[in-house]
C-alpha cells in the first residue's frame, strides 16, 4: 500500500494549486489526519481509503499518528500528535479507544473538546472533525457485542450533534453486516481488531464520508473476491446514506464551523461542602460559549445534574434555558446560569455531581458531604426538632421571624415520606407538634423551605 510521509506547509499550498487544476477535469483532492490507535493502524486503513479515491480518480493526502491503545485525551498530549495537528487539514478523523466511548462518555467528551481547539486554534469557527464510529466486541462476555455496540453509536451519535461535528458510520455499516449472521468475517483472531475485510468496510464508510461518493462498483477491492468487495461496498455507502439523511454527514459547500463549550463552576461552598449540608443547596454557575456559524439555531438547553453517591444514583435536577445561537457568518456568544442544586438526599461522605446538556455528559464533579454536627447554625432558617432522638414524638421549633414555608421529611434514599405546610396561624408559641410513630427507627432528613431560602435538619427517631 502507498504511504504518504508527514504533510508539509509548502506541500499543502502546492495541493491548493493542484486542487484547482484536477477540479477541471472532475477530480477531487482532499488532505486528512488520522488520529487514533491499533483500530485505524490495522490493515493501514488511511492507505485504503487512499486506494478507493485512486481508483475513481480522487486523489486523498493523508498523515496519521496511532499509537496503540491510545486515547483522545492523550492525542491531546501528544508531542506528535500536536507536531501533525496544526496543519491545514481538510479533515481531521478522530477515532477513539474502543472502550471508552461507549463505557467512559465523560473523557470520550473531553478528548474531542481538547482536540478541537488545538486544529486551527486562530479560528475556532472551522471545525473540520470526522469521528471515527467504532464496532462492538465480537463474542467478549466481559462486553456483549450488542450493548457495546448500542452504547457506542449512542456515544458517538450524541456527541456529534452536541459539537455539529460529522460521524463517519463505521459501527452501523459493521452492524448491519453482523446482523446478516456475518457473511463476511470482520474481526481478526482477537475478537476485537478489524481483519481486512473489517478495515475495507471503515475504508469505504470513509471514502463516501470524505468524498461524498458511493464506493459502490469501486474498482479497488485488495485482497478480496469481487462478490465480497461489493458486498462491503454496498453496506458502507447504505449507512453513509442514513447519516447524511439525519445531519451527521454534511455534504453541502457549507465548512462545518461549530464549537461549542459548556462549562460549571461550583459557587459560595468549600470543597467539603460543610455549608451545603446546613442550608441543603449548592449554588453554581453554567457558562455555554458559542463559536461558529448554525444556520438552525439552537433554542432550547436542558442540563441535568446527577447525584450519585456509593454507586447509586439519588436524583437529579432539571434546568432548562433558552440559548439563542444562530449567526451566518462566524460568531461569538455567552450564557450564563446562576442555578441551586438540592443536596437533601445526599449522607455524610463522598458523592459526585455529572452533569449533562441535551443528554451529552460533559462534566462530573467530586465532592464530600461533612456530618451535621460540625456545622454551626444559620439564621434566619435555622429550626430545632425536639427531642432530637426521639421516640416518634417531636416539635418542630421555628424563629419569630417565619410567618409560612413547608418542611418536608425524607428517608436516606432522598424519598420524601412527609410534607407539611407551615404557617403562623398553626404555631403555638413557635412550635409545632409532630407524631412521627408510624416510621421505624432511623435516621431521616428534615427540609424546611421559605421564600428567603432552605435549611436542612437531620432527625433519629429510636
Amino acid at each position: 500500500m502507498m504511504k504518504h510521509a508527514p504533510i508539509s506547509f509548502a506541500s499543502l499550498f502546492c495541493l491548493v494549486f493542484l486542487g484547482t487544476a484536477l477540479s477541471a477535469i472532475g477530480q477531487t483532492t482532499k488532505s486528512a489526519l488520522f488520529l487514533g490507535n491499533s483500530y485505524t493502524y490495522f490493515n493501514n486503513l488511511p492507505g485504503l481509503v487512499h486506494q478507493l479515491a485512486k481508483s475513481q480518480g480522487d486523489s486523498l493526502y493523508y498523515d496519521f499518528n496511532t499509537p496503540g491503545g491510545h486515547t483522545l485525551e492523550g492525542h491531546a498530549t501528544h508531542p506528535t500528535t500536536l507536531a501533525k495537528i496544526g496543519y491545514p487539514w481538510d479533515h481531521v478523523i478522530l477515532q477513539e479507544q474502543s472502550l471508552r466511548a461507549a463505557y467512559l462518555p465523560l473523557n470520550f467528551y473531553r478528548g474531542i473538546r481538547q482536540l478541537s481547539g488545538l486544529i486551527h486554534p486562530d479560528s475556532l469557527c472551522e471545525n473540520r472533525i470526522l469521528l471515527y464510529q467504532t464496532w462492538g466486541r465480537q463474542n467478549n462476555p466481559t462486553w456483549p457485542y450488542a450493548t457495546h455496540q448500542q452504547l457506542t453509536t449512542e456515544r458517538y451519535e450524541n456527541v456529534g450533534r452536541f459539537f455539529g461535528t460529522e460521524v463517519a458510520p463505521v459501527g452501523i455499516a459493521w452492524k448491519s453486516v453482523r446482523d446478516d449472521n456475518d457473511p463476511v468475517n470482520l474481526y481478526s483472531s482477537d475478537g476485537s481488531h478489524p481483519s481486512y475485510a473489517g478495515s475495507y468496510l471503515a475504508a469505504c464508510t470513509f471514502y463516501a464520508s470524505l468524498f461524498d461518493q458511493t464506493p459502490v462498483g469501486n474498482s479497488f477491492r485488495g485482497t478480496l473476491d469481487s462478490a465480497d468487495a461489493h458486498y462491503l461496498q454496498s453496506k458502507a455507502y447504505t449507512a453513509y446514506l442514513s447519516y447524511k439523511n439525519n445531519g451527521l454527514l454534511h455534504t453541502s459547500t457549507t465548512t462545518d464551523t461549530v464549537y461549542d463549550v459548556q462549562t460549571v463552576a461550583l459557587t459560595d461552598y468549600p470543597q467539603n461542602m460543610q455549608a451545603a449540608v446546613q442550608r441543603c443547596c449548592l449554588n453554581f454557575n453554567f457558562k455555554h460559549e458559542f463559536y461558529g456559524v448554525r444556520t438552525a439555531p439552537l433554542q432550547h438547553g436542558e442540563l441535568v445534574v446527577d447525584i450519585i453517591q456509593n454507586s447509586t444514583w439519588l436524583a437529579a435536577d432539571t434546568f432548562n434555558f433558552s440559548l439563542p445561537v444562530s449567526f451566518t457568518n462566524c460568531g461569538y456568544t455567552s450564557t450564563a446560569h446562576n442555578e441551586t442544586l438540592d443536596l437533601t438526599p445526599v449522607v455524610e461522605g463522598d458523592f459526585t455531581l455529572q452533569f449533562s446538556l441535551n443528554g451529552v455528559l460533559f462534566d462530573e464533579v467530586d465532592l464530600y458531604m461533612s456530618p451535621v454536627a460540625n456545622l454551626p447554625e444559620r439564621a434566619p432558617l435555622s429550626f430545632q426538632l425536639l427531642p432530637n432522638p426521639s421516640t416518634g414524638q417531636t416539635s418542630l421549633q421555628l424563629p419569630p421571624t417565619l410567618s409560612s414555608g413547608q418542611l418536608i421529611l425524607r428517608d436516606l434514599t432522598g424519598r420524601a415520606l412527609l410534607e407539611l405546610r407551615v404557617e403562623s396561624s398553626n404555631l403555638s408559641s413557635g412550635n409545632l407538634p409532630l407524631d412521627l410513630s408510624f416510621l421505624p427507627s432511623g435516621t431521616y432528613t428534615a427540609e424546611l423551605k421559605t421564600d428567603s431560602g432552605s435549611s436542612v435538619q437531620r432527625l433519629i427517631i429510636e
